[in-house]
């Protein structure tokens, strides 16, 4: 019964993420590979394969792989070595931008990730002290994670 709780919370989450069109993929939990090809530079790109994936390996690591050319960059903050100031980094650039729409990731090391939308020649503005942009050749695992989605 527990198996198919968790295999149906890592359905739910993978299919989240691909209906708001965040590229991911999935992982061996032991040996942290790509599941069937999949890998940050080769995101599952339909529903049927993801849903066959997460129902053959519910123990999967669910991948987010932010890709600038995809149309989407993750901004870490609390990370680094400046781990503290990195919300007061988001806040700055929030003044001067805009708030955006937001896919809100808390990790479980603590770690906070925003997923935005971006166009292709967007220019991705520079950070303050604890925060960093992904956008493209990282990734990080969203499952189990808290998820938010703030319109």
């Amino acid at each position: 019964m527990e198996d198919n709780a968790k295999e149906s919370i890592l359905v739910q989450e993978a299919l989240f993420l691909h209906d708001l069109d965040v590229p991911v993929f999935l992982s061996d939990f032991e040996n942290k590979r790509g599941i069937r090809g999949t890998s940050v530079y080769d995101p599952v790109k339909n529903r049927e394969p993801l849903v066959d994936i997460c129902g053959q390996y519910p123990d999967a690591n669910l991948e987010i792989a932010p890709d600038k050319e995809l149309g989407t960059v993750a901004l870490g903050v609390g990370v680094g070595n400046w781990a503290g100031g990195g919300e007061e980094s988001f806040a700055e650039l929030c003044d001067i931008y805009g708030t955006p729409d937001t896919l809100t990731y808390m990790l479980p090391n603590g770690e906070t990730y925003y997923l935005f939308k971006v166009g292709l020649n967007q220019v991705i503005p520079k950070v303050g002290q604890g925060a960093m942009f992904l956008t493209g050749g990282d990734s990080f695992r969203a499952f189990p994670s808290t998820v938010e989605w703030t319109p």
